[in-house]
């Protein structure tokens, strides 16, 4: 199995990441967009962001359109490498959500409640299988 699968401590690959996560930084703070407030959170925060995707997209590809026709990149080696980057972002995730699950451990889960109702914003939690329901009076 472990010959069959592609490496996720391949250097190119994540170099590949990076360089594309840094290009999207750059351009999500760099392009203009309206300012989109979204739903309040149970704490009361407004996240605030930037539409500037549609923008974001077509300055990528015509990076990428540039930067071919220049001979400064070489799409082609995505294709050679997309185990290996499939296989460093399955490893980034996960070790990403362990580090978000570590620190809502330690902060007693974020959210609205806090403890085990913390999670899903004060959301009660769902019922569990195999339990009796009580009737409703």
């Amino acid at each position: 199995m472990r010959a069959a699968w592609p490496t996720a401590a391949d250097g190119e690959a994540w170099a590949i990441i990076g360089a594309f996560g840094a290009l999207q930084a750059a351009l999500q703070l760099a392009l203009p967009g309206r300012r989109v407030t979204g739903p309040a959170s149970p704490a009361g925060n407004v996240p605030v962001y930037k539409a500037n995707g549609v923008a974001s997209y077509v300055t990528t590809l015509a990076l990428l359109a540039g930067a071919t026709a220049a001979g400064v990149i070489d799409p082609s080696r995505v294709y050679d490498k997309w185990g290996e980057i499939l296989s460093a972002l399955n490893a980034f995730s996960l070790l990403f959500c362990a580090c978000l699950w570590a620190k809502a451990r330690r902060t007693g889960g974020g959210g609205g409640g806090g403890g085990a109702r913390g999670g899903r914003g004060g959301a009660p939690p769902p019922p569990r299988a195999g339990t009796p329901r009580r009737a409703r009076r």
